[in-house]
């Protein structure tokens, strides 16, 4: 650990000691501290963010004007703030992008340092709303899916992962080749520690056989169409499905 590091340790640990002095010295009812465990956790959670554990990866240039349209997630062109779980840390309040053609996670230390985040370190990363998970697959053989970041939509005994994608295409404008960025989702299914694919709906329903007639009933009720809001569909029937198993 290098001296700055060092340092921060001791001002965190100064931080519990000094706090937890005071908070034993209150009253129950005094409320002006109460919970000075926290209030020093937030402290060095603030500090070690400018620390190397997280501002460890590979510098990140970009594409160029040659490349028309943006890699990241949501189309987005500029760093918004979210959370990473990384090298076992969580960090809060982090500038953020996801680059799906590369799929790497995208952090800022200043406006002319950017870095990708070493994905097998980033466990967990939350943007606009979307939970990420890194997932490790050891055996490329059998399984569907590749080691990679996954949107996890629904997490609970089953679990649909996204993954969402983008590829380069080459464009011939004026005697002159650009490339631009074309999305691509796939769906999946977790159950049963196994990966599955998912088509359609049809697809999706053969996975639930058990309770497929009072999905079908379910989804029809609801009026939405799973072809055209696929996302929306399945949440409500795994979320649907888990009810009747309860």
């Amino acid at each position: 650990m290098n001296r700055i590091g060092k340092r921060l340790i001791h001002v965190f640990y100064l931080n519990i000691l000094c706090l937890s002095i005071v908070h034993a010295q209150l009253s129950p009812q005094d409320s002006t501290l109460s919970s000075p465990i926290r209030k020093a956790e937030s402290f060095f959670n603030t500090s070690i963010k400018q620390q190397s554990r997280l501002y460890n990866g590979t510098f990140f240039q970009g594409y160029g004007s040659i490349v028309n349209g943006s890699a990241n997630f949501q189309d987005l062109t500029t760093f918004i703030i979210g959370d990473v779980i990384y090298d076992g840390f969580r960090f809060n309040g982090i500038p953020l992008m996801y680059d799906l053609y590369e799929d790497k996670v995208i952090t800022q230390l200043s406006r002319l340092a950017m870095y990708s985040l070493v994905s097998e370190k980033v466990s967990d990363f939350y943007i606009n709303q979307h939970h990420f998970k890194f997932v490790h697959v050891i055996d490329t053989t059998t399984s569907v899916i590749k080691s990679g970041f996954f949107d996890f939509i629904f997490d609970g005994r089953s679990k649909i992962l996204v993954k969402r994608k983008k590829t380069m295409q080459p464009s011939l404008e004026n005697a002159n080749y650009r490339y631009y960025f074309v999305s691509k989702t796939l769906y999946y299914l977790e159950k049963d520690h196994t990966y599955y694919v998912i088509k359609n709906k049809n697809s999706f329903l053969n996975y639930f056989k058990d309770k497929k007639s009072e999905l079908k009933k379910h989804l029809k009720e609801s009026q939405i169409n799973f072809r055209k809001n696929p996302e929306e569909a399945m949440i409500l029937l795994a979320t649907y499905y888990e009810s009747l198993l309860n």
